[in-house]
């Protein structure tokens, strides 16, 4: 990339650009994601699961792997999220941490939630909310 030649200015644009198009990759990869699941095709590339594709077929790491599988999931019953991936509203971690709670009756405010709430935020609330 060349980070070092870079005056500072350049490199703190090319930074900002750089995380600017994270949302928007990271909801392909995610939307391709889908699609090998429905597919099925990472079981006809040997793997027992969408987690083991991962990890040892992509490199992933387990927790990068394991927020990826939690997206899928909640996207293929909440579509809507996919789009606040894309625009930056959402990211792997909060989705996360809702997957598991989401429901027809709660998903509309639990999306919410996780789009204005921190990390450490929601995880207080939901542990009020579900324990």
């Amino acid at each position: 990339m060349g980070a070092k030649k870079l005056s500072d200015t350049d490199l703190s644009v090319a930074l900002h650009k750089a995380i600017a198009s994270e949302p928007s990759n990271i909801a392909a990869s995610i939307a391709c994601l889908i699609e090998i699941t429905a597919r099925d095709l990472h079981t006809r590339l040997g793997a027992a699961s969408l987690f083991v594709y991962l990890t040892r077929d992509l490199k992933l790491s387990e927790s990068s792997a394991s927020k990826r599988c939690a997206a899928v999931r909640a996207i293929r019953k909440y579509p809507q999220i996919l789009d606040l991936i894309q625009f930056g509203r959402l990211h792997l971690s909060n989705i996360s941490m809702i997957s598991r709670h989401l429901t027809c009756d709660n998903s509309e405010w639990l999306i919410s939630l996780a789009q204005t709430q921190t990390q450490r935020g929601l995880e207080k609330t939901l542990a009020l909310e579900f324990l």
